[in-house]
């Protein structure tokens, strides 16, 4: 209610209001009962709220983060119930040698037996033990989510950053080279290459600090690249690539494609054999289905899937969508197989 009425005003600042506001509703419930038994102040109340306070912050700032948090249940069990029953043993007591006036003035000047003073006291003792360990153990748990949040958040922000850098400098400069070659030869690719570099710099520059980008955004940014990259192919190398289905307006992270299809041509390509590599999604409104197969050429070994891009890329994929993706990777007939679901 407070963060609602007073949007300014921090964390630590409506805590302090908010206990400010109990506790002076509480310490009030003395005087309304004087006002309802015509004037007479009860002492052995506000002794009981006082020390109740007392317990509240006791448990709340030293018993909780001391034991509980350290999880020492045993020890903290061992501090707080001799506690609690001692503080209500006290207040008791104090209440049989204190009577409230009403008592005395009274025909039977008996006030109530020792049971009925030290009973109130123990229930009023052990709500308040209970409300400050779990108000306690909230903020801790509040904090940690908060924190773990905030570690995957710039985790996330690392991994993609590394991913950028690790793309930009290599890809870039081999495709300068080949728009330069392109441009010498006065080929027709050469205004072609250019405008598919200028889009690939854009998208890196200014789309992928966001968390998340549009799905068709990233199958153009694939589609550039991919142009890009069979200019420096021969006419041994096949690329296919397709996309079956509607991107619409999906949402993903960017750069989440990238490393697949960056080392199936690092892996798949060879100036002389014959190789083909086949690039494909299969899109429908709860599922992203892509599939990567490249020909292992006999210059190099198995080409398995590795290095610290695709190991980011992996995390980030089970960051985003935790038990909601598949992947595998596997060789069959000289092929090597990436398949990767993605349920949205």
């Amino acid at each position: 209610m407070l963060k609602r009425l007073y949007p300014h005003v921090t964390g630590n600042t409506r805590n302090f209001l908010l206990h400010l506001m109990l506790w002076v509703l509480l310490l009030s419930i003395p005087f309304m009962d004087m006002v309802t038994r015509g004037g007479e102040f009860d002492i052995w109340l506000l002794l009981r709220l006082i020390v109740a306070l007392g317990l509240f912050y006791f448990n709340y700032f030293i018993l909780v983060p001391k034991f509980l948090v350290a999880r020492k249940l045993n020890q903290y069990l061992l501090v707080i119930v001799p506690l609690v029953f001692g503080l209500s043993y006290l207040t008791a007591v104090y209440g049989e040698f204190h009577p409230p006036r009403r008592f005395l003035q009274s025909p039977n000047p008996a006030p109530p037996d020792f049971a009925m003073r030290y009973i109130p006291s123990l229930v009023t003792f052990t709500l308040h033990a209970l409300a400050s360990t779990m108000s306690r153990l909230y903020i801790e748990w509040s904090d940690t989510s908060k924190k773990q949040l905030e570690t995957a958040t710039e985790k996330r922000a690392a991994e993609l950053m590394f991913l950028k850098a690790q793309l930009n400098p290599h890809f870039f400069f081999n495709s300068l080279n080949t728009i330069y070659s392109l441009s010498i030869k006065k080929a027709s690719e050469g205004p072609e290459a250019i405008i598919s570099l200028s889009n690939l710099m854009r998208y890196v520059l200014y789309e992928t600090d966001k968390d998340i980008v549009r799905l068709e955004d990233d199958l153009q940014y694939l589609t550039d690249y991919i142009e890009l990259s069979k200019l420096r192919l021969t006419a041994n190398n096949k690329v296919n690539f397709s996309v079956n289905g509607d991107a619409g307006n999906m949402l993903i992270p960017p750069l989440l494609f990238i490393s697949f299809v960056e080392n199936a041509f690092k892996h798949g390509a060879a100036p002389v054999d014959d190789t083909g590599i086949d690039i494909s999604f299969g899109i429908t409104p709860k599922q992203i289905e892509f599939r990567v197969a490249n020909t292992i050429h006999k210059e190099r070994t198995a080409g398995k899937y590795s290095g610290v891009g695709l190991e980011n890329t992996l995390s980030r994929i089970n960051l985003y969508f935790p038990n909601r993706n598949f992947f595998s990777a596997f060789e069959r007939d000289g092929r090597y197989i990436v398949n990767l679901i993605i349920s949205l």
